[in-house]
């Protein structure tokens, strides 16, 4: 069952407004389903038909920024380009490489659970989100988490909802949890065959990708230039550009569908419309 090619779109352009389209949507009888710029949508919920999405991707407000506890907020509809764009100079970073960061929204990349190239250095993506705004399926809004790193105040309710895929609530903000940014890059070339040995014996990459065709790996370092007799040193445009490509291949792997999800999603919004079906 593919989406219907004739759902409606009704873009939010306040948190408020979100909750009365919703309201609205279901007195008539419409099923609802959240999304920012639907750019995951065929991949991450290829079988979802409902009759109207609500979309809060016109939503891209920096909230408030705490350089000296590396966290912030953003509205969920702003895009990890744009966040970068707004660290510049700060010394900051959110540490994610995904798909869509100049078109997808960061409401979108947590909630469909994106893979991160960075993942194994900087950690899983949802583990950035300390956590955020939420609208229930009863127009109910709710806030999970803290903006204080230590504080795990909500945090099993903010992991409730990441990787959900807006099936259990409409995000609206999402509070992050930001590091460093690195002052040095280099990028580095390994043969295919030599790099299962000598991943034991280099320092972790911040990022390693198989090149294409894979006979040999990219491997990028942060702050350092290990040396290494099988290392070459590689331009670093051509590397970002062959990065890039690789990124926007990567895909989001599709979970099986959750045996409890009717249930948590009554238990979320008792007696409301769930999202994707209809009242």
């Amino acid at each position: 069952m593919a989406s219907s090619p004739t759902a409606e779109i009704l873009r939010a352009a306040s948190l408020e407004q979100a909750v009365d389209l919703l309201r609205q949507a279901h007195h008539q009888g419409q099923s609802v389903m959240p999304c920012g710029q639907r750019s995951r949508q065929a991949r991450v919920l290829p079988n979802v038909q409902v009759d109207t999405w609500l979309s809060m991707a016109d939503n891209t407000r920096l909230l408030w920024l705490d350089v000296a506890d590396q966290t912030c907020e953003v509205e969920s509809g702003m895009s990890a380009a744009t966040l970068a764009g707004h660290l510049e100079g700060t010394g900051l970073e959110l540490p994610m490489m995904c798909r869509n960061a100049e078109c997808g929204t960061l409401g979108g990349a947590f909630l469909a659970a994106e893979p991160s190239l960075l993942a194994d250095s900087c950690g899983h993506t949802r583990d950035l989100v300390l956590g955020g705004g939420w609208i229930l399926a009863n127009g109910t809004r709710i806030q999970s988490g803290a903006r204080v790193v230590k504080s795990v105040a909500g945090y099993d309710v903010t992991r409730l909802f990441l990787g959900s895929r807006g099936q259990l609530a409409i995000n609206s903000s999402l509070i992050l949890r930001l590091r460093p940014a690195p002052q040095k890059l280099s990028w580095y070339q390994v043969p295919a065959d030599a790099w299962p040995t000598l991943r034991d014996q280099l320092p972790q990459p911040r990022l390693v990708f198989a090149d294409d065709p894979a006979a040999s790996f990219l491997l990028l370092y942060a702050e350092i230039q290990p040396e290494h007799a099988a290392l070459e040193l590689v331009d670093p445009i051509l590397a970002e550009q062959k990065c890039a490509e690789y990124v926007e291949q990567m895909k989001a792997p599709l979970a099986k569908p959750s045996p409890w999800l009717e249930e948590t999603a009554e238990a979320c919004a008792p007696g409301a419309p769930h999202f994707g079906r209809r009242p």
